[in-house]
């Protein structure tokens, strides 16, 4: 699963005024700015079918996120973001309840994410505020059916789009950061695989045009014959100009 975003860029969200706060993502006087993002994470599957559970991880190495951050002037504390990220993934062995593992050779495909928000800030500083768009992921598991029945282990895509909305507050600590607890509920999905995501986001300014963030997500996902959750946790750092 992309780390994001798959992580979100929670901190391309947001404007931070008030005494002593420049805005963490743009300089005064502009209305965009264009961003760059690199992270690696760790991400633990566990999966949960009618005869057994399955755990394994699919660890990212890299995963790649650009966009833009748009600050319109007709519209007070109100800015738009928009991204697009891609994940290079480990896959490791595939264990399960039973103590059987599964060796894993397979090179798995890159996943790919892009997501769409509007921020709005309400209090005098600017320092809290919702956000609210939608999310769009592309991703690989598992044939875990064909696996417990005796196949070789394979893949097949899914594609999920969310609903997502969320909670951003913004403070200085040394230098400003940003704190993001974010929803998101599937409203469309492939082969009837769905369920929500949750996420937490830090991300704090370290030089005028550069950022590090430390995030986790989760996800708890189904269809008629399996329960999926997935764990990430990740690190990584940006730039913007």
């Amino acid at each position: 699963m992309r780390s994001l975003i798959i992580f979100y860029i929670g901190l391309n969200t947001n404007q931070v005024y008030g005494k002593d706060l420049d805005f963490f993502l743009k300089s005064k006087g502009d209305n965009h700015n264009y961003f760059i993002q690199t992270s690696a994470s760790l991400g633990m599957f566990k999966e949960k079918t009618s005869s057994q559970v399955l755990k394994t991880q699919k660890n990212s190495p890299m995963t790649l996120t650009a966009g833009l951050s748009y600050f319109p002037t007709t519209i007070e504390k109100l800015s738009i973001v928009a991204l697009g990220s891609i994940s290079y993934l480990v896959g490791s062995e595939v264990e399960s309840d039973s103590g059987s593992t599964f060796s894993n050779n397979l090179k798995l495909k890159p996943e790919l994410g892009a997501s769409l928000y509007a921020h709005k800030s309400y209090t005098h500083r600017n320092s809290t505020g919702f956000f609210a768009g939608v999310d769009y992921e592309l991703f690989n598991v598992y044939k875990s059916s064909e696996l417990l029945n005796g196949g070789a282990l394979d893949v097949e895509t899914k594609r999920i789009y969310y609903g997502t909305v969320g909670l951003t507050f913004a403070q200085k600590m040394i230098t400003p950061f940003v704190f993001n607890l974010g929803f998101s509920q599937s409203v469309n999905s492939q082969r009837g695989l769905s369920g929500q995501r949750y996420q937490v986001n830090y991300s704090q300014k370290y030089s005028e045009n550069m950022w590090y963030h430390i995030f986790a997500k989760r996800h708890e996902l189904k269809n008629d014959y399996r329960q999926l959750s997935i764990t990430r946790l990740g690190i990584g750092v940006g730039f913007y100009y």
